[in-house]
């Protein structure tokens, strides 16, 4: 919350000046492009007020009473939650004494005296930039390290759950699922890696300016901006962190849906959106599905149920794998299955349901076995693909929300699994 809230008011200027004309001009000119300027003529002051609330620009005059700028700078540098905060020097001093020494203290630019605005923005717009970049960065890590610590603890509570054997099989999908977004966001940061490098050793060859060097030097800064193309750079860094976000969503995704099979243990029913199960559902499948099975959503305006999340979403599992399989098997070709699934609440007798129905193109159901099908240990597969406890498991847990689980099909034309849970208003 911290990293967004700094990005949202990433137009936080302060100014720090003891001439008032000036501090008048840049308050007038600087608050018609951002959202917060903040004005002040003592260093003590400016610097209790950036603890309270820290600024995301500086602009920092060097001639002041009691302390003057460099010693201002010096104390922000020297703060913690200050010291990465860009210090712009703007000053009447020209000798190169005085650059200098602002650039040693870590002043990231110097802007002398007179002064023209639109100079003054093109400074501010570029260490903005590089410090919203700097935001972003940290955002993007914190969300993927959250990622990976909620997928870690997903995967103990699976492999602590004794009914979740069914989703072995899935492992090598949901493994490949996240490894795509991961490796996509690993080679991004490598690529930011290489471009903020080639931007900190232009910070570096600043560092370097010296009193004997200050003319040659600059030489150089202006050659190596040339070299490493610095508009360029900073554009491919707004790519790299739309890749890295791409990727972090994905795996967020993926984190979430597994994340939904963790509450088998639940003693008390919890009321969830049936949807949000069944999505969670497919895109834990996503790796068996995509290019060849069309997934066909019929959801109606259904009202929350209360159930055992976990417990339904594994139902769900084990009814949409059967249903890949048995297109798999039935094609075994470059033709396109289809899965249909639906909801409704409906009426039986006198009480209502949440009916959801699940409907494949696959092999189908001879009759003769449809009355065997939730026993334990049936299956129709060869031996050693298939436990035959999926569909028995299924039942159970149906039963134990007192609700029906039915199968239809024929052979050759598909198979519908319809489950009713028992809708109690209350």
């Amino acid at each position: 919350m911290e990293i967004m809230d700094k990005k949202l008011n990433l137009s936080n200027i302060m100014v720090i000046d003891d001439t008032v004309a000036n501090l008048t001009l840049l308050k007038e000119m600087l608050s018609s492009h951002y959202n917060k300027v903040r004005l002040f003529s003592d260093g003590f002051y400016a610097l209790e007020s950036a603890r309270r609330d820290p600024p995301n620009l500086i602009l920092l005059d060097v001639m002041m009473p009691i302390i003057d700028g460099y010693e201002v700078c010096r104390r922000f540098k020297s703060d913690e939650r200050l010291k990465d905060i860009p210090v712009i020097f703007i000053s009447a001093k020209t000798e190169t004494f005085d650059k200098v020494k602002a650039f040693q203290l870590g002043g990231v630019d110097y802007i002398t005296k007179p002064f023209q605005m639109e100079e003054i923005f093109a400074r501010i717009e570029i260490h903005l930039k590089l410090r919203s970049y700097q935001y972003e960065l940290e955002e993007k890590n914190n969300s993927l390290n959250n990622a990976i610590n909620a997928l870690k603890e997903a995967q103990l509570q699976l492999i602590q759950s004794k009914t979740m054997s069914s989703l072995g099989t899935l492992t090598a999908g949901i493994a490949h699922e996240i490894n795509n977004p991961v490796n996509a966001i690993n080679s991004s940061s490598i690529s930011l890696k290489r471009i903020l490098g080639k931007l900190k050793n232009l910070g570096l060859l600043y560092e370097q300016i010296s009193f004997a060097n200050f003319e040659s030097q600059f030489e150089k800064i202006k050659k190596y901006k040339e070299e490493i193309n610095l508009t360029e750079a900073l554009e491919g860094i707004d790519n790299l962190l739309n890749n890295i976000d791409r990727g972090s969503k994905r795996t967020i995704d993926i984190v979430q849906s597994l994340k939904t099979f963790t509450y088998m243990d639940l003693s008390q029913k919890e009321y969830i959106n049936i949807h949000d199960n069944l999505d969670s559902t497919l895109t834990l499948l996503n790796q068996r599905i995509k290019n060849e099975i069309i997934i066909r959503k019929k959801y109606g305006d259904v009202p929350n149920i209360r159930c055992f999340p976990g417990k339904i979403s594994q139902v769900f599992m084990n009814i949409l794998s059967n249903s890949i399989d048995s297109i798999k098997e039935k094609n075994n070709t470059a033709e396109t299955g289809e899965i249909t699934i639906g909801t409704a609440l409906v009426e039986k007798l006198t009480d209502k349901y949440l009916e959801i129905s699940i409907t494949d193109t696959g092999n189908g159901i001879a009759d003769e076995i449809k009355g065997h099908i939730f026993e334990p240990f049936f299956t129709t597969k060869e031996v050693g693909k298939g436990t035959g406890l999926g569909l028995s498991i299924s039942h159970g847990i149906i039963r134990s929300h007192s609700g029906e689980i039915t199968v239809e099909g024929k052979i050759g034309t598909g198979t519908t699994f319809t489950i009713l849970l028992p809708y109690h208003q209350e």
